[in-house]
């Protein structure tokens, strides 16, 4: 199995847990699937040759946890504007030589456990909004070079407890990649 199109195909719904998993897929396009639920669900696409993602429809607002996880022929993700959760270890080891930025849209504010671990070449995250916490192990093991805020955001818990994760960026020489656009902060005071 290569490639699957759903065109004009108004009754599909759902696509269950591990659908696809290790299936050899390459190229899926969902445009025509209009009453797609508002998620890809758990590892719908893990360990398939897809080789990058289009998140349409865009009416998509979360990532189920490892649906992506093992994809190490993905050269490329574009999120829909909407999105606002991408689960747990989503795109871990992703390590396609090509796979090498990615863009968080403004309503993803958490980014979860492992969501890009082992993902070797990517090196360039852009949050669109603000983000609250960074969860264990989200960017270890990457060639993280430079991140960019474009919204304001703060790091610091008032409950005191830990916004950035245990080994979120373990494996990553963190010093000077942070980038901030004019007139916004990033606080990281604890």
């Amino acid at each position: 199995m290569h490639t699957i199109t759903f065109a004009d195909v108004t009754k599909l719904t759902t696509i269950k847990d591990m659908a696809f998993y290790a299936s050899g897929l390459s190229t899926i396009n969902l445009t025509g699937a209009t009453n797609l639920n508002n998620a890809i669900n758990d590892a719908v696409f893990a360990d398939t040759k897809l080789t990058n993602i289009n998140f349409l429809p865009s009416h998509i607002l979360k990532i189920g946890d490892a649906a992506f996880t093992g994809c190490s022929e993905l050269t490329s993700i574009v999120f829909p504007a909407g999105l606002t959760d991408i689960g747990e270890w989503a795109f871990a080891s992703c390590d396609n030589v090509s796979l090498t930025s990615v863009v968080i849209p403004s309503g993803v504010t958490l980014i979860n456990e492992g969501v890009f671990i082992d993902c070797y070449n990517l090196e360039k995250v852009t949050f669109k909004g603000p983000i609250s916490e960074i969860k264990d192990l989200a960017f270890q093991n990457t060639a993280l070079n430079e991140m960019t805020f474009e919204a304001n955001t703060n790091f610091d818990d008032v409950a005191g407890t830990p916004i950035i994760g245990t080994d979120a960026f373990d494996g990553v020489n963190v010093a000077g990649i942070i980038n901030v656009r004019p007139g916004q902060t990033v606080n990281a005071q604890k």
